[in-house]
């Protein structure tokens, strides 16, 4: 990206300006995403946003960039588009139109050129969402081509041995083996099959990582035979990509300096590539205008790295160029540059860029098939072996195990020595994290256990109400300056069990929202300029009562004092830029059509909080909250007015609002002496109850005074209003 940064810039940058990247590490964690994308438009005012790497960090994107209706480019994630339907939304994944399906296309038809053709086939897939959607599009070919599938299941994200897995495959015996996992996954299961082998002719498929320096330069020989995707191979037709070649060059010069993977074969090219249509699209257009952006790349053919991209409608290919390659002729490992040469990933297709022709898999593999076919060939061996494995738990019996099987020719010496060592190491590593253990002090206990709350009047389920249940406790992970509100996610809990049993929501509409950022905040309860969030939008007309909770913190900004839900991404410094402001919470409510709406927030607004202060370098000056006007239709239950502090229990458990609050409505504010005994709660014993319990323990504990206020239809109710 910087490479074309510079490119653009030196021919004058984009309409005139030069252009400035500005970027934020993610962390290859989902939740960090929308966070991200709301400061990068909100605060640093970009005029445009492209994605991070992947499926799963471009899905949590796709509800901000539709909302705000922005031209959004797209780094290798499969089928993002498909719920979301964002026509400004481009992708450079190579797959197709189809992508699900598009993406194994030439993979299918190159397996069905051996000889002779395979007639069933397994398949094993990562529970996750990019490597499901490659797994459904295989079966789907696998299907139409009458394939029989002997073994088709899902492993665990963090498996950390595939042998078992290998193993299972092989009892089904299946012709060929697909394979659709991220790069731990990937490297497991080749470091499987090279342990256990296969009687299939063909493995591999949709293997991510194994396109990566790092992972081939450890893997070596024992990626022989694969048959895997690949967008960009070293290989001499290759070079029909104009200009990729000069790329790659400097990006090579550059790239061990900065740490990244030092060949960029698989990413280097196509995030220039998707910056190359973005800009010269700006270029062409002559403005800032996103629709007429959105179009003109619909329209256009552009001339990239990557050679000629064209976008359907869905913003996807509009002629899939996924490559199917095959590993051959790897000498040894730790050798890198071995890879840098034609020959070992042969591309078989599409036929416009085909190097060689496929080849049966153990064919390829030398030492790795001899050996895993000796294990193969005699299955009463192998199972008493198993069943030793299995049994000999201690260091010394593995040690023994390895001799058996090394005199039995079951495996080679080279194997044989290289488990010695992995053994080795492994006992090491054990022994210090017993030590580690022994001297680590146990942690301290920060809350109870979830305090249990007298059991609640079941109702009449009502399947029509929605509720949103948003839980801050986390700010130190992804905000700057505040601190944590520990009772939350207790709180939230409670809440969630009160909304259902009590009021008969049933837990398909509940929007729950733990930790939630501000775009998340924004695509629930929708923005300034447009209030049709998911709350509006699950709301039945006339028909839905809406509940809405909110624990976390509040607080004023700007010198009006204007008053802000807290999302966990907000910046303290910066509140009124980066938080959720209580007003336009108020107005979007308004706006929805609901037959009632009640807000109860586990919040207070002054700025200060059991857990500290959020107003930083205010050098004692005061900030005055301001709270807003509550529309008709709305009742507000707050923990406290605009300038109290909202107190929790001592041990932290619970914050006492949200306590007495739900010890009130289960019947104790029917009771007297605040209530008549008439088995309903009203808002004004509601009130009384407060007063009697949650402001006495406040009182009592922190020396605070602490009142809940209660709204109904803009005006505040007293215990005796």
């Amino acid at each position: 990206m910087e490479l074309w940064a510079d490119d653009i810039n030196a021919k004058g940058g984009i309409l005139g300006r030069p252009v400035k990247l500005i970027y934020y590490d993610d962390q290859t964690r989902a939740s960090t995403v929308p966070g991200i994308y709301a400061k990068l438009l909100d605060v640093d005012k970009v005029d445009f946003v492209v994605s991070g790497y992947g499926t799963n960090l471009i899905a949590p994107a796709m509800p901000l960039v539709k909302q705000r209706d922005i031209v959004f480019m797209g780094l290798f994630g499969m089928d993002n588009n498909k719920k979301w339907k964002h026509d400004k939304y481009f992708q450079i994944l190579p797959s197709g139109p189809d992508p699900i399906v598009d993406f194994s296309r030439a993979w299918f038809e190159t397996i069905m050129q051996l000889n002779p053709k395979p007639k069933s086939i397994a398949f094993v897939g990562a529970d996750a969402e990019f490597a499901r959607n490659l797994k459904e599009g295989a079966v789907t070919h696998a299907r139409g081509l009458g394939l029989k599938i002997t073994y088709n299941k899902n492993y665990k994200p963090g498996t950390p041995d595939f042998t078992p897995i290998m193993r299972a495959i092989n009892a089904t015996n299946p012709d060929v083996i697909y394979v659709a996992a991220y790069p731990p996954g990937a490297a497991g299961m080749t470091r499987a099959v090279s342990e256990v082998g296969t009687k299939a002719v063909a493995f591999g498929g949709g293997m991510v990582g194994l396109q990566f320096s790092g992972i081939m330069k450890t893997l070596g020989p024992k990626l022989n035979g694969i048959l895997n995707y690949d967008f960009y191979v070293p290989e001499r037709n290759m070079t029909l990509y104009p200009g990729v070649v000069d790329l790659l060059k400097r990006y090579q010069k550059i790239a061990p300096a900065r740490r990244v993977d030092p060949k960029g074969w698989y990413l280097a090219p196509w995030s220039y590539a998707y910056l190359q249509v973005l800009g010269d699209a700006v270029n062409a257009v002559g403005k800032i205008d996103h629709d007429a952006i959105a179009k003109y790349i619909h329209a256009t053919e552009f001339s990239t790295v990557v050679g000629k991209v064209r976008f359907g409608k869905n913003g996807e290919w509009l002629k899939g160029r996924t490559l199917t390659v095959q590993w051959q002729n790897i000498k040894k490992e730790g050798d890198l540059e071995q890879f840098a040469q034609p020959g070992i990933r042969k591309i078989m297709a599409p036929a416009a860029f085909a190097t060689g022709k496929v080849q049966p898999f153990n064919s390829l593999r030398g030492e790795f098939a001899l050996a895993a076919g000796r294990a193969i060939e005699d299955p009463r061996e192998n199972r008493k072996l198993k069943y030793a494995n299995k049994h000999s738990s201690s260091y010394e019996g593995k040690l023994r195990l390895l001799e058996k099987l090394e005199k039995k020719s079951l495996i080679t010496k080279e194997e044989a020595a290289g488990k010695r060592n992995k053994l080795e190491r492994l006992r090491r590593e054990s022994t210090r994290l017993k030590d580690e253990k022994k001297q680590k002090p146990k942690p301290k206990i920060i809350a109870r256990k979830t305090p249990t709350l007298k059991p609640v009047q079941r109702v009449a389920k009502r399947p029509d109400d929605v509720a949103v249940i948003i839980a801050n406790s986390n700010y130190t992970k992804q905000g700057k300056g505040i601190p944590n509100v520990k009772p939350a996610y207790t709180d939230a809990k409670n809440i969630k069990r009160y909304f259902m049993e009590s009021l008969g929501v049933r837990e398909g509409n509940i929007i729950y929202l733990k930790d939630a950022t501000k775009a998340q905040m924004t695509s629930v309860l929708g923005s300034n300029d447009d209030h049709r969030g998911k709350l509006f939008n699950w709301t039945k007309r006339n028909v839905s009562k809406v509940y809405v909770y909110y624990a976390g913190h509040g607080a004023p900004a700007g010198d009006k004092g204007t008053t802000y839900l807290v999302p966990s991404d907000t910046d303290s410094e910066t509140v009124q830029l980066t938080a959720y402001p209580l007003k336009q919470l108020y107005s979007n409510l308004g706006k929805i059509p609901a037959t009632y709406i009640t807000v109860i927030l586990e919040a207070c607004f002054s700025g200060n909080s059991q857990g500290g202060n959020l107003l930083v370098n205010t050098s004692g000056i005061s900030v005055v909250p301001r709270m807003p006007s509550t529309p008709k239709r709305i009742t507000v239950i707050s923990a406290g007015a605009a300038n109290q502090v909202a107190s929790w229990e001592k041990d932290k458990s619970q914050s006492l609002f949200t306590k007495y609050f739900l010890k009130g409505m289960s019947g104790e504010g029917d009771r007297k002496p605040y209530g008549n005994s008439d088995g309903k709660v009203s808002l004004r014993e509601l009130k009384k109850y407060l007063d009697g319990n949650m402001t006495y323990y406040a009182r009592r504990y922190y020396g605070r005074t602490q009142q809940a206020q209660i709204v109904v239809n803009g005006k505040e109710l007293s215990p005796t209003n």
